[in-house]
Protein backbone atom coordinates (compact mmCIF):
# COMPACT_ATOMS: atom_id res chain seq x y z
CA UNK A 1 0.00 0.00 0.00
CA UNK A 2 1.54 3.50 -0.66
CA UNK A 3 2.22 6.08 1.48
CA UNK A 4 -0.58 8.15 0.93
CA UNK A 5 -2.92 5.62 1.98
CA UNK A 6 -0.90 4.67 5.24
CA UNK A 7 -0.77 8.47 5.92
CA UNK A 8 -4.34 9.33 5.51
CA UNK A 9 -6.44 6.41 6.72
CA UNK A 10 -5.36 4.24 10.12
CA UNK A 11 -4.14 1.37 8.87
CA UNK A 12 -7.02 -1.48 8.98
CA UNK A 13 -10.01 1.10 8.93
CA UNK A 14 -12.27 0.77 5.87
CA UNK A 15 -11.07 3.77 4.43
CA UNK A 16 -7.62 2.58 4.39
CA UNK A 17 -8.37 -0.15 2.27
CA UNK A 18 -10.82 1.49 0.23
CA UNK A 19 -8.20 3.60 -0.98
CA UNK A 20 -5.19 1.15 -1.33
CA UNK A 21 -7.54 -0.92 -3.29
CA UNK A 22 -7.99 2.35 -5.63
CA UNK A 23 -4.75 2.67 -5.94
CA UNK A 24 -4.09 -1.08 -7.04
CA UNK A 25 -6.69 -0.53 -9.48
CA UNK A 26 -5.01 2.95 -10.82
CA UNK A 27 -1.81 1.13 -10.96
CA UNK A 28 -4.10 -2.11 -13.32
CA UNK A 29 -4.99 0.69 -15.68
CA UNK A 30 -1.93 2.50 -16.04
CA UNK A 31 0.04 -1.00 -16.97
CA UNK A 32 -2.95 -1.72 -19.52
CA UNK A 33 -2.19 2.26 -21.23
CA UNK A 34 1.27 1.27 -21.49
CA UNK A 35 0.32 -2.28 -23.02
CA UNK A 36 -2.06 -0.74 -25.59
CA UNK A 37 1.05 2.06 -26.21
CA UNK A 38 3.18 -1.10 -26.71
CA UNK A 39 1.62 -2.74 -28.83
CA UNK A 40 1.20 0.41 -31.05
CA UNK A 41 4.49 0.94 -31.26
CA UNK A 42 5.34 -3.10 -31.72
CA UNK A 43 2.89 -2.43 -34.57
CA UNK A 44 4.52 0.10 -36.41
CA UNK A 45 7.79 -1.08 -36.31
CA UNK A 46 6.61 -4.51 -37.86
CA UNK A 47 4.67 -2.42 -40.73
CA UNK A 48 7.55 -0.22 -41.41
CA UNK A 49 9.68 -3.28 -42.10
CA UNK A 50 7.65 -5.07 -44.10
CA UNK A 51 7.35 -1.47 -45.87
CA UNK A 52 11.04 -1.36 -46.50
CA UNK A 53 10.10 -5.17 -47.63
CA UNK A 54 7.85 -4.11 -50.41
CA UNK A 55 10.47 -1.33 -50.97
CA UNK A 56 13.32 -3.87 -51.97
CA UNK A 57 10.92 -6.05 -53.61
CA UNK A 58 9.78 -3.21 -56.00
CA UNK A 59 12.99 -2.37 -56.73
CA UNK A 60 13.96 -5.77 -57.56
CA UNK A 61 10.81 -5.96 -59.64
CA UNK A 62 12.18 -2.95 -61.70
CA UNK A 63 15.88 -4.34 -62.12
CA UNK A 64 14.29 -7.69 -63.28
CA UNK A 65 11.80 -6.14 -65.75
CA UNK A 66 12.44 -6.40 -69.53
CA UNK A 67 12.25 -2.82 -70.51
CA UNK A 68 13.71 -1.19 -67.23
CA UNK A 69 16.29 -3.76 -66.23
CA UNK A 70 18.24 -7.38 -66.95
CA UNK A 71 16.21 -8.14 -69.73
CA UNK A 72 15.22 -11.54 -70.91
CA UNK A 73 17.43 -13.13 -68.48
CA UNK A 74 15.33 -11.76 -65.35
CA UNK A 75 12.03 -12.25 -66.45
CA UNK A 76 12.05 -15.93 -64.63
CA UNK A 77 12.14 -14.25 -61.25
CA UNK A 78 9.42 -11.93 -61.99
CA UNK A 79 6.63 -14.09 -60.89
CA UNK A 80 8.63 -14.48 -57.38
CA UNK A 81 9.11 -11.74 -56.98
CA UNK A 82 5.80 -10.63 -58.10
CA UNK A 83 4.14 -13.58 -55.17
CA UNK A 84 6.54 -11.94 -52.24
CA UNK A 85 5.01 -8.96 -53.25
CA UNK A 86 1.41 -10.26 -52.53
CA UNK A 87 2.75 -11.91 -49.49
CA UNK A 88 4.04 -8.58 -48.29
CA UNK A 89 0.72 -6.86 -48.81
CA UNK A 90 -1.32 -10.05 -46.96
CA UNK A 91 1.31 -9.85 -43.64
CA UNK A 92 0.22 -5.86 -43.35
CA UNK A 93 -3.36 -7.19 -43.30
CA UNK A 94 -2.19 -9.55 -40.91
CA UNK A 95 -0.79 -7.25 -38.70
CA UNK A 96 -3.45 -5.14 -38.70
CA UNK A 97 -5.70 -7.86 -37.40
CA UNK A 98 -3.43 -9.05 -35.04
CA UNK A 99 -2.98 -5.82 -33.44
CA UNK A 100 -6.74 -5.38 -33.46
CA UNK A 101 -7.39 -8.08 -31.88
CA UNK A 102 -4.78 -7.91 -29.32
CA UNK A 103 -5.55 -3.96 -28.62
CA UNK A 104 -9.13 -5.63 -28.22
CA UNK A 105 -8.28 -7.83 -25.66
CA UNK A 106 -6.67 -5.03 -23.85
CA UNK A 107 -9.51 -2.37 -24.11
CA UNK A 108 -11.87 -4.91 -22.51
CA UNK A 109 -9.80 -5.59 -19.35
CA UNK A 110 -8.79 -1.68 -19.52
CA UNK A 111 -12.69 -1.02 -19.16
CA UNK A 112 -13.43 -3.50 -16.64
CA UNK A 113 -10.66 -2.06 -14.40
CA UNK A 114 -11.28 1.68 -15.30
CA UNK A 115 -15.25 0.63 -13.85
CA UNK A 116 -14.00 -1.53 -10.99
CA UNK A 117 -11.80 2.00 -10.07
CA UNK A 118 -15.13 4.30 -10.43
CA UNK A 119 -17.08 1.80 -8.23
CA UNK A 120 -13.69 2.05 -5.42
CA UNK A 121 -13.64 5.63 -5.83
CA UNK A 122 -17.84 5.25 -5.16
CA UNK A 123 -17.48 3.51 -2.41
CA UNK A 124 -14.87 5.31 -0.38
CA UNK A 125 -16.72 8.71 -1.43
CA UNK A 126 -19.87 6.48 -0.03
CA UNK A 127 -17.78 5.90 3.33
CA UNK A 128 -16.69 9.36 4.07
CA UNK A 129 -13.46 9.09 1.93
CA UNK A 130 -12.04 11.31 -0.52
Amino acid sequence: MSQIANKRHKPGSLEHMLVGKQEILQTKLDVLVVSVQQRFKIRNQNLNSIEEDKLKTTNQLLYFHPRYGAGVQGQSMTPTLYRQYMELNQSIRREESDCWRDVMFVMRDLLQTWDSLQEAKNRTHFFGGK
